[in-house]
């Protein structure tokens, strides 16, 4: 990307991601027909989120369509952020976009076992709680040229796919934490010896 074109991008006004409490958030998604994806109202949504992840304003890593108001069975995730990659001992994958997707879980431990790890979200802005999370997940949906994709992954990228998945459903992450792990942004790493107290 060009200096030119990222400086554009820095001053276009990306989408609103919208907030809890908005009633799209909680509406389930409809599927997209695969001879929708071409049109021009599907093709709009995806420049839209593609704006949320170029905006320096929305530092996201994923994003469903309900988030801008777009209540049809779209997500997209990036890993590019090199602090990410480095303390996730994760490769980098460039933006994705997944249409109709179906997630199924694969993980072999039971969900008591599940590992908790904090999560955020630009729908519930500045907090972030723990939530419990398959570590190991089969994923099936289109590509944005109506093509079939299968793949399976686990650990980071399978957290966050069960997280954007959730929010085709109607379902934040403050659905499925752990109540007495709500946190500010501020308190990130400063009582964590406090937990459960």
């Amino acid at each position: 990307m060009s200096a030119a074109s990222r400086l554009t991008g820095w001053f276009r006004k990306a989408p609103t991601v919208l907030r809890a409490g908005h009633p799209s958030l909680r509406v389930k998604a409809e599927p997209i027909k695969v001879e929708d994806i071409p049109t021009q109202k599907i093709q709009r949504v995806i420049r839209e989120m593609k704006g949320v992840f170029s905006s320096p304003y929305t530092p996201v890593v994923g994003l469903a369509a309900p988030q801008i108001g777009h209540p049809i069975r779209l997500i997209a995730y990036r890993l590019e952020d090199k602090k990410l990659l480095e303390e996730r001992r994760i490769d980098p994958v460039p933006l994705t976009f997944l249409i109709n997707p179906t997630l199924l879980i694969t993980d072999k431990d039971p969900e008591t076992k599940w590992s908790a790890e904090y999560e955020s979200c630009e729908s519930v802005p500045n907090y972030n709680a723990l939530v419990k999370r398959a570590g190991h997940v089969k994923v099936e949906a289109l590509d944005l040229k109506g093509n079939k994709v299968s793949f399976s992954t686990g650990g980071f990228l399978a957290r966050l796919l069960q997280h954007e998945m959730d929010h085709l459903d109607g379902v934040l992450f403050t659905d499925r934490m752990d109540c007495k792990s709500f946190r500010h942004d501020k308190y990130i790493d400063k009582y964590e010896l406090y937990t459960g107290r």
